[in-house]
């Protein structure tokens, strides 16, 4: 039987109960903006099986604008986790369009479909482990709420007493009124525990500051590159990086970025479901940008050096004047 690819995760067979691991998926917010991270990689019994594997999209519908991402499972033969989740969020925003409405049709979607699709059936029950962390705003209170959601159904394979009736179960948060301009909030799933209290404290300073949201970016980019290195991440935490912020203005587009570890031809953007109502109801899967393929062409992403330095595309130029602009 060929053996499922998961966003980062070994089974527990493999590892131990006790020794489970999977990628990290970091969500981080202020008054200004949600931010979410998420790496690339896709690993199968401790083995990487690429590096480029998508968990990360954007959701709009009426009065929510949310990033997502998801660890645990991501392939098991013809079933993917992404396309499932960016078809689900697509079809379950039928008839209201209606956030709350939706994600109770998505639970009850999660828990139909991983009962019963017969890829999945032929896995263990810890091999079937997803988690999905919903993070954005509610725009039906003034200001707009930040809010984080997170759809799991690793914790019943854990439990030691009896799983709920559910396999799929939601645990959310959300900032809290009266309005506090100072709020922060950091939420991760996945194989967290090698990030320290240290690297939280970092990026929750910055969020304090209100220092721009590339900055974050930045150093959160590399907080999660460092995490890659340590023991306790298994080799299960990618370099490829995604990135979304999400300003709190509805008004404000999200910008979505590609952080490449090395030079890069592609550049990979997220998921997006548009569920506004009948006539604005869309759904894109897996956008990639590539270069023109042709002897002289340019590189589309490349590793982050020093300003002055010159740009690892191999341009001749400084950093700052080439890939180091934006």
């Amino acid at each position: 039987m060929e053996l499922p690819a998961s966003a980062g995760q070994h089974s527990s067979r493999q590892l131990g109960a006790k020794s489970k691991t999977v990628t990290l998926i970091l969500a981080l917010a202020n008054r200004d903006h949600v931010i979410q991270l998420s790496d690339r990689r896709l690993s199968c019994k401790g083995k990487l099986v690429n590096d480029e594997s998508n968990k990360a999209g954007v959701l709009i519908c009426n009065g929510v604008r949310a990033v997502y991402g998801f660890t645990g499972l991501a392939r098991a033969h013809e079933f993917e986790t992404s396309f499932w989740l960016n078809n689900a969020l697509y079809e379950c925003a039928l008839p209201d369009f209606h956030f709350p409405n939706m994600m109770q049709r998505l639970q009850e979607r999660a828990n139909r479909d991983f009962a019963n699709i017969p890829q999945l059936l032929a896995l263990a029950p810890a091999d079937r482990e997803v988690s999905v962390l919903f993070s954005g705003f509610l725009y039906n209170e003034t200001p707009p709420r930040a809010f984080f959601f997170v759809m799991s159904n690793a914790e019943r394979y854990r439990a030691k007493v009896a799983p709920p009736r559910h396999g799929f179960v939601f645990t959310a948060s959300r900032e809290k009124r009266p309005y506090d301009p100072e709020f922060t909030m950091v939420q991760r799933v996945g194989n967290w525990h090698p990030m320290t209290t240290k690297d939280e404290d970092v990026l929750r300073a910055m969020l304090t500051e209100h220092r721009p949201a590339h900055a974050i970016v930045a150093k959160a980019v590399e907080v999660i590159r460092d995490i890659a290195d340590r023991p306790r991440a298994r080799g299960t935490i990618g370099k490829q990086i995604s990135s979304i912020v999400l300003p709190r203005d509805a008004n404000s587009h999200y910008v979505a970025r590609f952080h490449s570890n090395t030079i890069s031809f592609q550049s990979y953007g997220p998921d997006t479901v548009c569920a506004l109502g009948p006539g604005c109801h869309t759904a894109i899967y897996g956008p990639t940008t590539s270069a023109i393929p042709q002897p002289a062409r340019r590189a589309i992403a490349v590793p982050k050096v020093g300003r002055n330095q010159r740009c690892p595309c191999g341009s001749g130029k400084k950093y700052k004047n080439c890939h180091g602009r934006h």
